[in-house]
């Protein structure tokens, strides 16, 4: 078992929001030191994804199915409360909360295989702005009803401090 993470590729990053930083590296360390992961048989991959059949392709081929414990998708998302929203992962390419339910389409497709790869209690975040507001959430939440599904209200911005 173990953690996929999937970022946005350069392209849909001109803000460097989706870097690997020290705060990245301190968050799997934590998952080794509390042995929520042990090195010897579990993952943790992390990818950078251009487009959603780039995250399909990458979870067919590398991962079991009921394998991954947690997934992340990050990407930057739009400000929407339509339910409209999207998750922006490269240059010109997004996944859209609207298109969820249109059978054929990459987002229909896209929660089939997380559906396969989610483990029976396996979990999934959102890493982006709105993603629990702008309709990604309830998107994937409706695609996947059996999983928890985790996305934010707020802009995450440097500017925010706690």
């Amino acid at each position: 078992t173990g953690l996929a993470w999937f970022y946005p590729s350069s392209s849909g990053d001109g803000q460097l929001a989706f870097t690997l930083t020290d705060s990245e590296c301190h968050r799997m360390s934590a998952l080794v030191d509390d042995k929520a992961i042990s090195l010897d048989k579990d993952c943790v991959g992390i990818y950078r994804a251009p487009t959603v059949g780039a995250i399909d392709g990458m979870m067919s081929t590398r991962w079991a199915d009921g394998g991954m414990a947690h997934l992340v998708i990050g990407g930057h998302g739009s400000d929407s409360t339509t339910g409209a929203g999207r998750l922006d992962l490269g240059e010109d390419t997004a996944i859209y909360a609207a298109k969820f339910g249109v059978e054929g389409s990459n987002e229909s497709m896209l929660a089939k295989v997380i559906g396969r790869k989610l483990s029976a209690t396996g979990t999934m975040f959102l890493d982006s702005c709105f993603g629990g507001v702008n309709g990604m959430a309830h998107a994937f939440s409706a695609a996947l009803p059996t999983h928890w599904i985790f996305g934010g209200t707020v802009s995450l911005t440097s500017a925010i401090h706690v």
